[in-house]
C-alpha cells in the first residue's frame, strides 16, 4: 500500500488557480511512490475537473473567506480544517499563504509529516520540510523547528514534468509573443499590456493565455482587443503541452513572476517579466538578477509609457537560454518525500 499524501491547496477566482498546478505537478511527480489526495476548500467545477481528469481524488472542505496574499495579516489564518481527514503517519502538504503557526502544529500533533510549499517566510514553521524554488532564496530568512530542513531553489522547481522533459525543437518557428498574467488577473494586465504591445507593432501576433477564472469583463475587453488586431490568440486552461507547444513556437514571452516564468525558463525562453504581488518579488528579483529574465518591475507602479519603453528594451534584445539549468527537479522532490518516508522508520 502506498504511503498517503495529503495536499491541502486552495484555488479559485479569488485567489487564482497557480497554487493548485503547482501542487498537481508535484503529484504528478510523486504519484508512482505515493497516494496522493486533494483537500480543498469549496471547489468549484473548474477545479473539480483539472483535479480529477489528471486522476487524482479530490476532498471538498467547507469554504473560506479568502483575502489576497497582500491583504492578509495574521487574522486571515484559517482555522484547522482536516482533522477528520488525517491518520497518523500521514504526509501533509500545504501550499497557500493561510495555514498559519497553529495550523502546522495541530497537523504535527497528530503525528503526520508536515510539507509546506512557501515563498513568503512570514511566519514560525513547524514543517519537516519547507520547499521554496525561487532560486538565490537565502534559507536562513526561516524561523522553524530544529528538525526543519529547507529546499530551496530551481532544482525544486514546482513545475510539471513535461517541461522539463519533453524534447526541444531545433529552432523557434516564427516571432510570437507569449502573454500569460495569471489565469485569473484581477488587475486586467493582460489586457494592459497587449495593447501596448499591439501599439508598438500592430503586426505582433500574440498567444495570450486565460483560465476559466478569468473576469468576464477582462475576457470581454482581449475580445474586443482581437477584434482590432487579427494577430491576437487567445487560449483558454491548456495542459502542459498545449503550453509548451505555444512556449516553443514564441519568440518572446511577457509573464508574471510565478511559476509560469520557471516553466518559460525550463522551456529556454528569455522572458521579460514582472510582479503584482509580494509573493512574487523573490522570484522576480532572483530572476532577473541572475540574467535570466527580464525585468519590467512593479506591475501596478510602472506607467503606460515606461511599460512601453521597457517592452521596447526588450523587444530589442531578446536571447535564447542556451543551456536549461532546470535539470529534472522531479528527482530531487522525489527523494524529499522518500527521504520523510525513511524518518518514519
Amino acid at each position: 500500500m502506498l504511503q498517503r499524501v495529503i495536499l491541502r491547496v486552495d484555488g479559485n477566482t479569488k485567489i487564482g488557480l497557480g497554487h493548485i498546478y503547482r501542487c498537481l505537478a508535484l503529484a504528478e511527480t510523486l504519484r508512482e511512490y505515493f497516494s496522493c489526495e486533494f483537500a480543498i476548500a469549496d471547489p468549484d467545477v473548474h477545479v473539480f475537473r483539472i483535479v480529477e481528469s489528471a486522476g487524482f481524488k479530490l476532498i471538498a472542505l467547507p469554504s473560506i473567506p479568502y483575502q489576497l496574499p497582500d491583504e492578509m495579516d495574521g487574522r486571515n489564518e484559517i482555522k484547522f480544517d482536516i482533522e477528520h481527514l488525517l491518520q497518523k503517519d500521514d504526509i501533509v502538504l500545504l501550499d497557500g499563504y493561510w495555514f498559519g503557526s497553529s495550523y502546522e502544529r495541530s497537523i504535527k500533533e497528530m503525528g503526520c509529516k508536515l510539507v509546506c510549499i512557501d515563498d513568503l517566510a512570514n511566519h514560525y514553521f513547524y514543517a519537516d520540510v519547507i520547499i521554496n524554488h525561487s532560486p538565490g532564496f537565502d534559507p536562513s530568512i526561516y524561523r522553524s523547528e530544529y528538525y526543519t530542513k529547507i529546499y530551496t531553489g530551481l532544482e525544486y522547481s514546482l513545475i510539471r514534468p513535461d517541461f522539463y522533459k519533453r524534447p526541444f525543437p531545433e529552432r523557434r518557428l516564427n516571432d510570437g509573443i507569449l502573454i500569460f498574467l495569471g489565469g485569473v488577473d484581477h488587475y486586467n494586465l493582460t489586457h494592459r499590456i497587449a495593447k501596448i504591445i499591439c501599439e508598438i507593432n500592430h503586426e505582433a501576433e500574440l498567444r495570450i493565455i486565460v483560465s476559466s477564472s478569468f473576469h468576464k469583463d477582462n475576457f470581454e475587453s482581449l475580445l474586443s482587443l482581437q477584434l482590432v488586431n487579427p494577430g491576437i490568440q487567445i487560449f483558454k486552461d491548456l495542459g502542459s503541452n498545449e503550453m509548451i507547444d505555444i512556449m516553443d513556437h514564441c519568440k518572446y514571452a511577457v509573464v508574471s513572476a510565478s511559476t509560469v516564468l520557471i516553466e518559460a525558463y525550463a522551456r529556454k525562453l528569455y522572458s521579460a517579466t514582472g510582479y503584482y504581488s509580494s509573493n512574487q518579488k523573490f522570484i522576480y528579483n532572483s530572476m532577473v538578477a541572475s540574467n535570466q529574465a527580464f525585468g519590467i518591475g512593479d506591475f501596478l507602479k510602472v506607467t503606460d509609457s515606461e511599460l512601453e519603453y521597457k517592452l521596447k528594451a526588450y523587444f530589442l534584445r531578446p536571447k535564447e537560454l542556451g543551456k536549461k539549468k532546470v535539470v529534472d527537479p522531479g528527482t530531487n522532490l522525489l527523494n524529499v518525500f522518500k527521504d520523510l518516508c525513511q524518518s518514519y522508520i
